[in-house]
């Protein structure tokens, strides 16, 4: 058996979904200290200078992470949010704050952010959508569950 792709294949029986702990184990799932190259990379990205611009915090940058791990543990998640949401939702809060005419970052835009860019990114358990629940609801327990910086 071979993965690929986030799929086990096997030879002719067909092919399978990862479980999230051997998904993350495949992919490497980083630490939210380790994520910093990420973020610096995106730093450097050459788009609008006035989004470019906008100054992040370190603190920010970790409240990023770790709302993205908080969908990864929560129990009614099959498959929580990668380390790629949390580049998209650096990118989408920054771009809020420089609309609102802003050259910082702040805890409020990754929050008002945080639901349209994450929802999608994430795969929930089947309990869980008989219990009702959907991704925002998991997102605002996120968001609950991590202090917000100062």
């Amino acid at each position: 058996m071979v993965a690929i792709g986030g799929l086990l294949l096997g030879a002719a029986v067909g092919t399978w979904h990862l479980g999230e702990a051997y998904l993350g184990a495949w992919l490497g799932w980083p630490r939210p200290e380790s994520l910093k190259p990420f973020f610096e990379t995106l730093a450097r990205w050459t788009g609008p200078a006035e989004i470019a611009a906008l100054r992040v915090e370190d603190e920010v940058v970790g409240y990023i992470a770790a709302i993205t791990r908080a969908t990864r543990d929560d129990p009614a998640v099959l498959l929580g949010c990668s380390p790629r949401a949390s580049v998209m939702l650096l990118l989408t809060s920054r771009v809020l704050a420089a609309l609102r005419g802003r050259a910082y970052l702040i805890p409020d835009d990754v929050k008002q952010m945080a639901a349209p860019t994450l929802r999608h990114r994430m795969v929930l358990r089947p309990e869980a959508d008989i219990e009702g629940l959907t991704a925002d609801d998991i997102i605002a327990r996120a968001l609950a569950a991590v202090p917000v910086p100062r």
